[in-house]
């Protein structure tokens, strides 16, 4: 590393003088009189008047853009809630009466067949007691091993 002497710092003599008749004259605006403390605070209190009227102005278009989204979901629940209503009412209405007309269905059904096993009764009344004499041994049989069964 190479080390510098002061003779090698110094400036040859007449180049300060050079520089100078050479630069260009800076005119800076007067100075300012230095801010007293109540000029400082007065500042310091409409900065924050200021900033404070910023964030209410912020808050208020944040109040109202949530107010606008609010009352559009509350649109949309609204009809939703309609559509589904109106859904539930009409599948309601089609299974009343497809419950109706089944239930209509099955007790004409159920007549005539009962009015046909009556009339077959009435004509064939062996058939039937010899049906209900098998349906009886058949109980009586079940009945008779449920019981060995249990002891």
């Amino acid at each position: 590393m190479d080390t510098i002497r002061n003779d090698e710092l110094r400036i040859p003599s007449g180049l300060e003088v050079d520089t100078a008749v050479f630069t260009e004259v800076v005119n800076l605006p007067p100075a300012l009189p230095a801010p007293t403390l109540k000029d400082r605070v007065d500042e310091l209190r409409l900065r924050g008047v200021e900033a404070a009227g910023s964030v209410m102005h912020r808050l208020d278009a944040l109040q109202q853009s949530a107010a606008m989204k609010t009352d559009e979901l509350k649109r949309g629940v609204m009809l939703k809630t309609s559509e589904l209503q109106r859904n539930v009412s009409m599948k309601t209405d089609e299974l009343k009466r497809n419950v109706s007309m089944k239930s209509d269905e099955l007790k004409r059904t159920a007549t005539t067949r009962v009015a046909g096993v009556q009339q077959d009764i009435h004509t064939n009344p062996r058939k039937w007691a010899g049906i209900a004499a098998g349906a009886g041994l058949g109980l009586g049989l079940i009945g008779r091993y449920l019981s060995h069964r249990s002891k």
